[in-house]
């Protein structure tokens, strides 16, 4: 596994240090009179803001910036920090979905919530209220990313398209979670399917947003966002085909997240669909039994991590996560206009996020 890069550490640290400033500051910025209720929400919202993270998204858009001329360090750090508050409603919303009890080693926002309620308001509905409550906080971090971002220090016509390609491609990563939970309730769902719906989901989150947006900021011309949006894409569909095999096959301490979770859930990720037309009829019996069951052991974990292997779908999802950084890597070899040192970074980012281990 490639050593983080030193430039995100360098600007993870940036990006960590301004939030934790721009997040104690909230109640007083926001000039709301919220109620204890709102006061709670933002208690949470902060300290799930400020969970160990990668900053990769902001780091991202810290590099696009500098690299298509921006200059104002302030400006790179506020759209940093909106796109880490737009990721934080992305997981927020997207752990209820998933039904997560965990996120970045710790209980996801909604379980928060449910526990509470039951605890302290005896609530009979704690399930449902708890998820509402979760949402409705993801929903806060999304505003207030839009509102950080609106107020970006550039001129006005570059913050307003910045707003206009931010929207746009959070409405893609929209669209790509509709294609996921369509893909657990249908198998007609094919593995080129799968693969745009990563695109979508993740690669525009991601990649293509942040890239976009710093950009944008920094004056970049229309037809420069082109070969941006290329690479993002690529890239991004190489990071989630790592992040599936990191669900099932990885280190819980080091992704901060339950390896049971895409069992239990049943997410039909590439490698599962992989396995499902490799398998042989007592395979399929297996993995039909064990993935998706709710109520699925350690046990019948590891059995389905030693089918995927013996199938091969553990090294063809592995293999299809390089091939596309691979691709990546073309584009932006490709990209002569842009920085040297810019390209460096983005370069290295591509090679550690594609090698993280398991």
């Amino acid at each position: 596994m490639p050593a983080v890069p030193e430039e995100l550490i360098r600007l993870r640290a940036e990006i960590d240090a301004h939030l934790e400033v721009y997040l104690k500051q909230l109640p007083t910025d926001l000039d709301i009179a919220i109620s204890p209720n709102g006061e709670q929400a933002l208690t949470l919202l902060t300290e799930f803001a400020l969970r160990p993270g990668k900053r990769l998204r902001g780091a991202l858009a810290m590099v696009s910036y500098k690299m298509f001329g921006g200059t104002d360090h302030q400006a790179a750090l506020d759209v940093a920090v909106a796109i880490e508050l737009a990721q934080d409603y992305l997981l927020i919303i997207d752990d209820v979905m998933d039904r997560s009890d965990t996120r970045r080693g710790r209980p996801t926002v909604h379980r928060q919530y449910r526990e509470v309620l039951a605890r302290e308001h005896r609530s009979a509905d704690a399930g449902h209220l708890g998820d509402m409550l979760g949402i409705s906080v993801g929903l806060i971090a999304q505003h207030l990313s839009s509102r950080l971002l609106g107020n970006a220090g550039e001129s006005p016509e570059r913050v307003v398209r910045a707003q206009q390609v931010f929207q746009q491609n959070i409405a893609a990563t929209a669209f790509g979670q509709m294609d996921d939970l369509m893909n657990q309730a249908s198998e007609r769902f094919s593995m080129e399917d799968t693969r745009r719906m990563y695109v979508l989901k993740s690669g525009y989150y991601t990649f293509v947003n942040p890239l976009q947006l710093g950009a944008v900021l920094a004056g970049a011309k229309e037809a420069e966002l082109e070969p941006i949006r290329t690479f993002g894409e690529y890239a991004g569909l190489a990071f989630q085909l790592q992040d599936d095999l990191l669900g099932m096959f990885g280190d819980e301490s080091a992704t901060g997240k339950s390896a049971m979770d895409d069992m239990h859930e049943g997410k039909m990720t590439l490698l599962i669909r992989h396995a499902l037309e490799a398998a042989n009829t007592r395979q399929l019996e297996q993995l039909r039994a064990s993935y998706g069951n709710p109520h699925a052991t350690r046990q019948q974990h590891r059995q389905v991590c030693a089918i995927l292997t013996e199938l091969g779908s553990r090294e063809f999802v592995a293999h299809e996560a390089q091939e596309a950084a691979q691709t990546g890597q073309a584009v932006l070899a490709a990209q002569n206009a842009w920085k040297a040192d810019g390209k460096r970074c983005l370069s290295e980012l591509l090679e550690y996020v594609v090698n993280r281990g398991e």
